[in-house]
Parts: C-alpha cells; sequence; structure tokens
C-alpha cells in the first residue's frame, strides 16, 4: 500500500481528504479504464478504484499533486527488463 499526503486537502460530499492511500493494483483496477475515454480519465478510473476515493474528489486535486501519484504507484505496465537473449 502507497499512502501519499496531499499539501491541499480537498473535500467531496462531506469527506475531507489529507491523504490518499492505494493498494497494489489488481487487474479489476486496471479493467476500470476500459470503462470511460481519454487518458487523464483513464487514470482517474484506475486510481478511484485502487484508493475507494471518488472520482469527483480526486478531480479537485491539484495537478502538480496529481503528477505524485503516477511516479509512487506502479501499474506493473513498464517492460521487463530483457537480458539480450
Amino acid at each position: 500500500m502507497t499512502t501519499i499526503k496531499l499539501s491541499t486537502p480537498v473535500e467531496h460530499s462531506g469527506v475531507t481528504y489529507s491523504e490518499i492511500s492505494f493498494d497494489d493494483p489488481t487487474v479489476g483496477d486496471l479493467a476500470a479504464a476500459d470503462l470511460v475515454k481519454g487518458e487523464t480519465h483513464q487514470m482517474l478510473a484506475v486510481l478511484s478504484s485502487m484508493s475507494g476515493v471518488p472520482i469527483p474528489a480526486l478531480k479537485k486535486i491539484k495537478a502538480k499533486e496529481f503528477a505524485k501519484f503516477s511516479k509512487a504507484i506502479d501499474l506493473g505496465n513498464e517492460p521487463e527488463p530483457t537480458t539480450g537473449e
């Protein structure tokens, strides 16, 4: 699990989020991206699925902080290193 503290908390439906914890991604989390169009919306769908935080709340996070998420969370889409064989 990865937890990211927000420098500016966000509020949605009476809940204030000052940090967001992300479970390790499952195939189901990744499949959530298939339900929406657009790269940013797809990332929001995956992050929402991984954290349980509603997409409207994630949309309120500052863009500079949102960039931290992709650096901190391994979605397993990095290519495996090759041995040259």
